[in-house]
């Protein structure tokens, strides 16, 4: 494993985090949403699909997406046997996902939150990271319905600070009885450790998605 990444990645989270306190800097200026710009030359982000389902009737607590260090050898990874995990990003596995945080970490910029189920999409997301010091931070979102739109069923939550995603990396939720859950993560910065061996730089960032048209709107008006 990469400890140099770790290090690195310790400072970055305390920087985009400022330790989960709820202030935040170094937002990377393209992935800005102030005035919905793309960065000049980059890439459009594109999401990484996860279709979280439960087979039961009875609501499920601490449903966990990710944390790949400890749930990629654990049984139904992590979760209850009612909860089903898979990715709809073409021949991608939910495993073979799994795999890849140890040499290719993200940034999370923005959720798409998406289920049948309108109680569902407002349901809490738990984010934590840690290091291999130990040194543990949380945050919550809470996603709510703007109460000015038409769709009760999707939900777009662009946090203030760029969350970072390795192996220690979770996310987790309740998820409602016989609901499923559609959450796709929007990275702002993918690290490739195999990128520099044909001549690119390890890091890669990209251009928020245009998920909305509600700027656009508000700009025109």
């Amino acid at each position: 494993m990469n400890t140099k990444y770790f290090g690195a990645a310790k400072k970055s989270a305390q920087n985009f985090y400022s330790n989960f306190g709820g202030a935040y800097s170094n937002v990377v200026p393209q992935y800005s949403y102030a005035d919905a710009s793309m960065g000049a030359g980059q890439a459009t982000s594109e999401p990484f699909n996860f279709i979280i389902a439960n087979s039961t009737s009875v609501d499920i607590a601490n449903v966990t997406l990710l944390d790949s260090f400890n749930n990629l050898s654990a049984s139904n990874f992590g979760n209850d046997v009612a909860i089903t995990i898979t990715m709809d990003n073409g021949d991608t596995t939910y495993t073979g996902f799994l795999q890849s945080l140890g040499t290719q970490p993200f940034n999370i910029g923005e959720f798409y939150i998406n289920s049948s189920n309108s109680s569902q999409v407002s349901k809490a997301l738990t984010v934590k990271w840690r290091d291999n010091s130990g040194t543990t931070m949380t945050k919550l979102y809470y996603p709510k319905i703007d109460p000015t739109q038409f769709v009760t069923t999707v939900l777009i939550v662009r946090p203030k600070e760029l969350i970072p995603v390795d192996g220690y990396t979770s996310i987790s939720f309740t998820l409602l009885g016989s609901a499923t859950l559609n959450l796709a993560l929007y990275p702002a910065q993918i690290i490739d450790n195999a990128r520099p061996l044909i001549g690119r730089a390890a890091e890669q960032a990209f251009s928020p998605a245009n998920l909305s048209q509600a700027n656009m709107v508000k700009r025109l008006g």
